[in-house]
Order: C-alpha cells, then structure tokens, then sequence
C-alpha cells in the first residue's frame, strides 16, 4: 500500500456521450491525499482541460472506452498508474470470424445520428444500462457535432498503443455484460499490453464509472493501492 503521506493525482477522462458527471460516485472514495482532477469533452457544457501538478509522488490516469483515445501524449508519459474502463483500440468488423455487432451498426448509428441525434442518445444510454444520465442531460445544451465528429472518429481510428508502452502499471476493468464494447475487445487489447491485468466485473454493462464503486468496491480501491 502507498505510504498515507504521499500526494497521488488521480486524473478522469469519460468517454463518448458521457461527461465528468459521471465520475461522481468516485469523489468520496479515495482518502485525503488523493487529488481528484476531471477532463470534460464538453459534450453538454465547457470543455475542461487539467494537468498534473509537478509535487505528486504518484500519478494515476483513470480512461472510460473511448476516452483513452483523447488522452494526451503528454499525460500518459507521466503516468504511474493506467486504469482502463471498459476500452478497447479499436472497432474492426469482425474478431475470429464473427460479425462485430456495434461495429457492424455504427455506419447506420452514425446516419441516425444526423436526423435523430436524441434518439441514438437514448438509446446509447439504454444499452449502457444507465438510461437516467440520458434523462438527467437531454435538456441541456447538447454539442451535437462533436459528439458526431467522435462518432466518425470511432468509425475510421484506433488507439495508438505505442503510446502505452513505457506505462508501468496497466489495471483494466471490463463488464461481462457490456453491451456497447464487448467483452472480446477489452481480452484483446489487455493481450497486447504485457503489464496490464484485467478484472472482469460481474453482470456489469458499460457505465462502469457510475457503477463500478458500488459493484465491485473491492477492486475498486485496489486503484490506490
């Protein structure tokens, strides 16, 4: 266990459609020495930009799907710990020889997408088996086009994995029930990430940041230790 005295930064990034509220389970549960720092994409209000500070002895960055994408070069050459949930690098159409389903509907996800934006909204957090934070966000001011920008982005990239590589510590969650980035993906890319460990979380979908302290606190507080 990390001695009590040392000054940990935890840095939060979410991921696609979310936004930093869905950290909030994560705020009381870490002990006074741990700084809390959130990333916004500004999907639903202003974008938020946040560094690591130079004096904290261990640095901890915590990516939900997509987001580990948006991660800066920059932030990742100064993390400690990476704790990845629920991501994957990227969608190809098929993995063994089976159709991709999420791959395989995004071109149709993304053509929705142009004439009813609320409705793949809806429908996203339904299959996230978090369909309140669509409740909860649908009469704020919604950036529709970056919210498509990522869309295609998904789409045509993936993750540049090199960038990962000098990262000593690599914890990865994934929920055996997702239903948006499947169980496969997350197993594929822990593959390629010699010093990463992977934890499954039981019965759990996509939305591990608003469910993962309630479901799996154990593991949960092994982030720290």
């Amino acid at each position: 266990m990390m001695a009590a005295d040392h000054f940990i930064e935890m840095m939060f990034q979410h991921g696609w459609a979310f936004d930093s509220s869905c950290w909030e389970k994560w705020l009381q549960a870490f002990p006074d020495n741990v700084d809390l720092l959130f990333e916004d994409r500004g999907y639903y209000g202003p974008v938020r930009r946040v560094s690591f500070q130079r004096q904290a002895s261990f640095k901890i960055v915590v990516a939900h799907s997509m987001g580990l994408w948006w991660l800066s070069e920059s932030v990742l050459s100064q993390c400690d710990r990476l704790i990845l949930l629920g991501c994957f690098e990227g969608l190809p159409p098929e993995i063994e020889g089976k159709p991709l389903a999420f791959s395989r509907s995004l071109p149709r996800m993304i053509r929705k997408f142009r004439e009813q934006p609320l409705s793949v909204l809806r429908d996203f957090f339904k299959y996230c088996d978090c369909p309140d934070f669509f409740m909860e966000n649908c009469d704020l001011s919604i950036n529709l086009e970056l919210l498509m920008e990522d869309l295609v982005q998904l789409k045509n990239n993936r993750m540049d994995l090199e960038l990962l590589e000098n990262i000593p510590d690599i914890l990865m969650f994934h929920g055996t029930q997702d239903q948006i980035i499947p169980l496969r993906l997350g197993t594929q890319l822990q593959q390629q990430l010699s010093q990463s460990q992977l934890i499954l979380v039981p019965d759990a979908g996509h939305a591990l940041p608003v469910v993962l302290p309630d479901v799996c606190p154990h593991s949960f507080l092994s982030i720290i230790a």
